[in-house]
């Protein structure tokens, strides 16, 4: 029996609050569930990062409060490792995988937007199921694996 529930939140760490947010909000549609500054002290003791303070936003795919992203931005941190090297994909990296019911439309966009996508939308068979994947990196190069996945064909 596991000892913690579903993924409620995946965090990321930015660089540039306002470029990820043109980037999950504006592009792949997340809307704001929560937008503060939190204190040093929190920010802070939560990563083991001196920072000043941090700004938190907390975003959702729909009304529910399982499966969100947040993004925060440590102001005047110190010691922070550089960013994934988006050219490659290494051992131990994480990637969030997305649902889309819009895949093409969303596709589109980041085309239109210039987002570098990792691999281009390949389509495959998995149990009977058509499914279609793509992957981009965000602003500071965490990959976002897109999937659209159609019922299994009647036999």
């Amino acid at each position: 029996m596991a000892l913690t529930g579903p993924v409620r939140r995946a965090n990321v760490i930015v660089r540039d609050m306002e470029a990820s947010l043109r980037f999950y909000r504006d592009l792949l549609g997340f809307t704001v569930f929560f937008d503060d500054v939190v204190s040093a002290g929190a920010g802070g003791r939560i990563l083991n990062v001196p920072c000043r303070a941090a700004r938190m936003v907390v975003l959702r795919a729909d009304e529910g409060t399982v499966g969100m992203i947040g993004l925060m931005e440590l102001q005047d941190a110190a010691g922070l490792a550089p960013p994934i090297e988006p050219a490659a994909v290494r051992l131990g990296e994480p990637f969030l995988a997305l649902q889309s019911d819009r895949f093409s439309e969303l596709v589109e966009r980041l085309e239109a937007a210039g987002v570098q996508f990792v691999n281009h939308p390949a389509e495959f068979q998995v149990q009977g199921r058509r499914v279609r994947e793509f992957a981009v990196r965000d602003p500071d190069g965490l990959m976002i694996n897109i999937i659209e996945s159609t019922p299994p064909s009647p036999s």
